[in-house]
């Protein structure tokens, strides 16, 4: 999963941050949603329209500020391909933090049929998207295991 713009990498306030993954189809689009301040996320079938998708987060950051909430900011996610890229580019020039992901890089039990809904594969993403942000902020992504190892071999040949 890779950063789509030129936001900074600081670590995510989850009392100001509205965290969304869309699921794209050809007509409506999935947008599974964790507020500030709710235990659970909620879903959202929009038609498949960016100017339609700008106006419901700016909906959702209203709906948060009515209830003490201050959004600083949005981060969605969707997977690369079909609506992918044009997408992400027209929500980061609004101001929305956008990863695009891989699909291969989603988590798949590959042992028997699964289910396959826009609906699941919306709240996958959106739990795939919090699993990366939290190890992101955590150190465990950073690469240290990785450096270690590496002197560990450098030390062991000298």
């Amino acid at each position: 999963m890779s950063q789509f713009s030129g936001f900074p990498q600081a670590a995510v306030d989850y009392d100001s941050t509205i965290l969304g993954a869309l699921e794209l189809s050809e007509k409506k689009w999935v947008l599974a949603v964790q507020l500030p301040g709710v235990s659970r996320h909620s879903r959202h079938v929009l038609d498949a329209c960016g100017d339609g998708l700008v106006s419901f987060v700016e909906r959702l950051k209203a709906k948060c500020a009515a209830a003490g909430r201050k959004i600083a900011r949005v981060i969605l996610t969707h997977e690369g391909g079909r609506d992918g890229f044009w997408l992400a580019r027209f929500l980061a020039r609004r101001g929305i933090e956008v990863h695009v992901m891989q699909p291969s890089s989603l988590p798949v039990d590959r042992r028997a049929r699964r289910a396959k809904t826009d609906m699941i594969d919306a709240e996958m993403l959106l739990r795939t998207l919090m699993a990366w942000l939290k190890g992101r902020t955590s150190g465990l992504f950073d690469g240290s295991d990785s450096e270690r190892g590496r002197r560990g071999s450098a030390a062991r040949e000298s």
